[in-house]
């Protein structure tokens, strides 16, 4: 019988070892977490744009009746931008250029910002 109480003993100790080792790593994890946050509240720099003032400026200087710098300026400046627009309008289907008839995806060629084919 004290053999039994014996297994009892160290399955009693084995499930103190493992509480306390569960606590310390709760423990860590939350000094972890203290030190963690105290780093990361640097106040933010909020840097007030004119958003709306910067979208008509671009409309007025590249979409305007009569813009300020021509097509190919756009292009080159903005290359992911008019790829952007150019896949959304190839994902619709079609693409109507001004003063023409409506022109199918396959017939849109991309031309590089610097102007090479």
């Amino acid at each position: 019988m004290s053999h039994r109480h014996s297994d009892h003993d160290s399955d009693s100790s084995d499930s103190e070892d493992e509480t306390l080792m569960l606590v310390n790593l709760l423990v860590l994890n939350i000094e972890a977490r203290r030190q963690h946050r105290r780093r990361s509240r640097l106040p933010r720099r909020v840097i007030h744009k004119d958003h709306f003032g910067g979208e008509n400026l671009i409309h007025h200087h590249y979409f305007a009746p009569n813009p300020v710098y021509p097509p190919h300026v756009f292009r080159r400046r903005y290359p992911l931008l008019v790829i952007r627009i150019l896949s959304g309008t190839i994902i619709r289907g079609t693409l109507k250029a001004p003063n023409s008839q409506l022109v199918t995806p396959i017939s849109i060629k991309l031309q590089r910002p610097d102007g090479r084919d």
